[in-house]
């Protein structure tokens, strides 16, 4: 009895199973259809849909003038439009895309116009709507004209001892054009740039660049709604000079050659001077070359010299003083002349040229010392065969280590040659 009843309920689990199996058959193919009809919705939604319209706000309309006239109105206007295309396109597109434009070019005169606004779209859409179809444009003859900038320089402390120097400060460039509407131009009275030092101190020459300003001649600053409709440069730059006064001592130095401190005591007058210049040229300067010594040339002499072009650049003298005289006196020095009959022939292309001069008389000039004891063995006489000219060959003059710091030739020299 026990065994039937085993079997009946094996028998019916086994016939449940049957059903459920049969159940998941059937319901599989109608899954597959409901994802098969949502791909197909969605690729013609999204692809193959029909004709949507969507709405792009805030195109800005442009302006196309001509050569002769210019608008003063019109500027930042803006356009709505409603296209319609596949919604795939339209997906795709932003205001970015479209272009608005009104078409002032065929206009030959100053006056008020109502312009038709054209808009241009992508291919794939069509232009159903526009929020502006009209703008007023006035019309103006296009104007140039050049106005001086003015450098606007603000500061609230400046470094001891200086001071600004009002009139050398420029702006550059110097002037500043501007092109646009001649009502809007005739409104501009002055031209500047701006350069503000509030806060820091003015120690030394400024350079710097600034925004363009444009006032009228009361003063009033041009709004935007004018300065739209202008054509300039925007910045300029600016020079403020930064000026002290100082002391400084006015000095001498010596070249390369024989002459130095313990052979030639040279004397200047004054021997100081009030100088103004530039704050960065002068703070760390305390003495300035007026005056070098020549070796060849300078005897004993006392001689007044023309200040102008000796001072550091953009410096001038606060005393008055228009020259400066310098004093002489050599001491243990000594001029004199050899007569030498050596020399030395340079001649790379074996020009075959020869000396035709027994010697030749050199002036020489040093400490008396190195004078009382120089001789033709110290000296070499360089002929350049390369350089004949009329018969003569140049000569240069080359002395030993010895004495190379403390004699020099006085002039130029050559020898005749065959």
């Amino acid at each position: 009895m026990m065994e039937n009843k085993t079997d009946r309920v094996v028998s019916n689990v086994k016939e449940t199973d049957k059903k459920s199996g049969k159940r998941f058959k059937n319901l599989l193919p109608k899954v597959l259809s409901l994802l098969f009809a949502f791909a197909l919705w969605f690729y013609v939604v999204s692809v193959e849909s029909p004709v949507n319209e969507k709405t792009f706000e805030g195109i800005d309309i442009e302006i196309e003038k001509g050569e002769d006239f210019v608008p003063y109105s019109g500027r930042n206007a803006t356009v709505d439009i409603t296209v319609k295309g596949k919604r795939s396109n339209l997906n795709q597109l932003s205001a970015d895309d479209f272009s608005a434009y009104v078409d002032v070019s065929k206009y030959d005169k100053a006056d008020k116009y109502d312009v038709k606004v054209n808009v241009d779209v992508p291919a794939g859409v069509t232009l159903t709507e526009q929020s502006v179809k009209l703008i007023t444009v006035y019309l103006d003859e296009s104007y140039q004209e050049s106005f001086p900038i003015e450098v606007d320089y603000l500061y609230d402390n400046i470094a001891e001892d200086c001071l600004v120097d009002e009139d050398n400060i420029k702006a550059e460039p110097e002037t500043l054009q501007v092109t646009g509407p001649k009502k809007v131009i005739e409104k501009i009275g002055r031209v500047k740039v701006k350069a503000d030092y509030r806060g820091e101190e003015l120690d030394s020459t400024k350079d710097g660049r600034g925004n363009i300003l444009l006032y009228t001649e009361d003063g009033e600053e041009l709004s935007d709604s004018d300065l739209r409709y202008l054509s300039f440069d925007r910045s300029a730059g600016y020079t403020i000079p930064v000026y002290m006064t100082k002391t400084i001592k006015l000095k001498a130095e010596f070249g390369s050659g024989y002459l130095n401190s313990d052979n030639c005591n040279i004397n200047i007058s004054p021997a100081t001077i009030r100088v103004t210049g530039p704050a960065e040229t002068l703070r760390n300067l305390d003495s300035w070359t007026v005056y070098t010594v020549n070796e060849s040339t300078s005897p004993n002499e006392t001689k007044n010299y023309a200040l102008s072009g000796k001072l550091p650049e953009n410096t001038v003298s606060e005393d008055s003083i228009s020259e400066f005289k310098v004093t002489v006196q050599l001491t243990d020095t000594k001029t004199d002349t050899l007569s030498l009959t050596k020399f030395e022939l340079f001649d790379p292309d074996e020009l075959g040229y020869k000396v035709d001069e027994p010697n030749i008389n050199i002036k020489l000039k040093g400490v008396k010392e190195a004078i009382d004891t120089i001789s033709e063995s110290d000296i070499t006489l360089r002929v350049d065969m390369t350089a004949v000219q009329g018969g003569r060959a140049p000569v240069t003059v080359e002395f030993s280590t010895e004495y190379a710091n403390s004699v020099i030739e006085v002039g130029t020299y050559s020898v005749k040659v065959k």
